[in-house]
């Protein structure tokens, strides 16, 4: 399951009313993978990036995020080879390519993606909401403890220190243009189609959608 946290608000132990205005947000995106243990128990494990110099959520976006956890499930869960995902219906999950680049993305890291599902943008709660007050608990007391700020994605990846059943990492994603990411996804779509014995053309309208 994935989904975007509340961009966090960098803050300080102690804050100014200067400080407290014109911030920009720390982008946060998790995944939550359910898995079973020994005793065939189902599990939650949590994978959650957060983005540097960077606070756009869009399909490229969630396509880093996305290939962050598929890396870590390969090295966490060697075991696993298929895999289905799962969203809200935001914005930034519509994108049509979506349906076409994740399946890419976990073959190129030996996993399956079986099913795609977009729920309606807030057609319940998940896990994940519940995890995110947590982040969000955590980074409060570690100011408390510290009595210092927290202003960046590493900064904030460093307050979890101790949160259970989570693995955080920062992002860097480089800023691409639009005819460079048509480009790319021609590239791969061309092999797919290829491998299905389908049309260039498909490969076209497809890059250009």
């Amino acid at each position: 399951v994935m989904d975007y946290m509340m961009k966090f608000q960098p803050a300080r132990f102690r804050e100014t009313t200067r400080d407290h205005f014109a911030k920009r947000g720390i982008s946060v995106h998790g995944c939550v993978v359910f898995v079973r243990n020994a005793k065939r128990e189902v599990v939650p494990l949590y994978y959650v990036t957060a983005v540097e110099d960077r606070d756009t959520q869009d399909a490229y976006a969630v396509c880093c995020h996305a290939e962050s956890a598929m890396q870590r499930v390969r090295l966490d869960l060697p075991h696993v080879r298929r895999v289905s995902v799962c969203s809200d219906n935001a914005k930034c999950y519509q994108n049509g390519m979506l349906p076409f680049l994740l399946p890419v993305i976990a073959r190129a890291h030996d996993l399956d993606l079986t099913v795609f599902v977009l729920t309606e943008t807030q057609d319940g709660k998940s896990m994940l909401d519940a995890f995110f007050a947590t982040i969000k608990a955590a980074a409060h007391s570690y100011l408390e403890r510290t009595k210092s700020e927290i202003g960046t994605a590493y900064e904030l990846m460093r307050a979890m220190d101790g949160v259970s059943n989570a693995r955080f990492e920062v992002l860097r994603i480089p800023e691409v243009t639009k005819s460079a990411i048509q480009a790319h996804v021609s590239d791969v779509l061309r092999e797919r189609v290829a491998d299905l014995g389908g049309d260039d053309r498909v490969v076209q309208a497809a890059a250009l959608y």
